[in-house]
Parts: structure tokens; sequence; C-alpha cells
């Protein structure tokens, strides 16, 4: 489900609990964290990592 990070942050400060920010590199990254963030039923806000090589 998609939330604006104000309503995520507001819940999570009336829960007492914290979101996780992981950073993704590619879009397998990044599926990998929704993916797991569905199967718990908890919020992530996902960011962008650049890479560089």
């Amino acid at each position: 489900m998609l939330a604006t990070s104000i309503e995520m942050l507001k819940a999570a400060k009336n829960g007492h609990y914290a979101i996780p920010s992981p950073d993704f590199v590619d879009s397998n990254s990044a599926k990998i964290f929704i993916q797991t963030a569905e199967q718990l039923n908890r919020s992530i806000i996902l960011s962008s990592a650049e890479v560089y090589q």
C-alpha cells in the first residue's frame, strides 16, 4: 500500500517505532525491499543510492 511519508511518520511516532529507509541501487534490490516489507506488513521508505564505479 502506498502512503505519504507524513502519514507513516505520524503513525510511527504514535506507535513508538522506527521506519527503515534502505538504499536501493537497482530495480532488483528495490523489488526485494518492497516484497519483504509487504510480507512483514511493515512500512519502509525507499532511498535511491548512487553507485560509483
